[in-house]
């Protein structure tokens, strides 16, 4: 009889042990989600070289003065990042994900707090003929933590944080992009303007050359048909 009670004693024991474990290594696998980890993309060779040739490009866009030394280029350039309603937006969705981060991270460490209570009693006692009045003041500092056994709360934060990132990501790349359109913009209006030159440094140019041909013509050094010449000249 007694070796029958061991006996199960140490089968009820073990049964208990294993149920433990078991316990155990079901709530360390229930976490909400896997770890938030960067995804691994799979890109061809060449993609790194021209990643290369365009940081090459893009040096100094993040100090865009010293890249862009332009005088009149630099005025665009400032107003148009600080009045681009296209930029503010961006700008606003990076200030939400930060507010969203520090809201999500909150919960994974102790709120404190205070209480304040406030007490005013009367003691009128049987022969005192002038009552007193007492005044109780607490101050109570309390602690609360949330435990995030599921890791929800580690899920959430890992998430905003990722979003975090991308929203400044993408401010980033709206900042270089609008650098780069106003900059793109300007050299193309300098371009027409330096071809507009030429062309009135052209028809000048002709319209001499008529005038020398007209005065040639009249002292008999040319033909009337050079000086047709040189009138379509000047007109095409």
């Amino acid at each position: 009889m007694f070796k029958h009670k061991t006996a199960m004693h140490h089968f009820f024991k073990r049964r208990g042990l294993v149920g433990a474990l078991t316990t155990g290594l079901l709530l360390s696998g229930c976490a909400m989600g896997p770890d938030y980890e960067r995804p691994e993309l799979e890109l061809p060779p060449q993609y790194f070289d021209e990643l290369a040739q365009e940081s090459a490009k893009n040096i100094g866009l993040s100090h865009w003065r010293d890249f862009y030394l332009d005088p009149d280029l630099q005025v665009l350039i400032t107003h148009a990042l600080s009045k681009n309603i296209n930029l503010e937006t961006v700008r606003s969705r990076l200030l939400a994900a930060r507010s969203n981060v520090t809201v999500t991270d909150a919960a994974l460490y102790p709120a404190l707090g205070i209480d304040a209570n406030a007490e005013r009693s009367i003691d009128s006692g049987i022969t005192n003929t002038n009552p007193s009045h007492e005044n109780e003041f607490d101050l109570v500092g309390t602690v609360s933590w949330e435990l995030d056994i599921w890791g929800a709360n580690r899920r959430r934060s890992e998430s905003s944080y990722a979003n975090y990132l991308s929203a400044q990501e993408s401010l980033n790349l709206a900042v270089i992009s609008l650098i780069s359109d106003v900059a793109s913009r300007y050299y193309q209006w300098l371009d027409i303007e330096h071809r507009y030159q030429i062309s009135l440094n052209t028809v000048e140019l002709r319209r001499k050359e008529r005038d020398l041909a007209r005065l040639r013509k009249e002292n008999g050094v040319i033909s009337g048909l050079e000086v047709r010449q040189a009138e379509v000249e000047y007109q095409s």
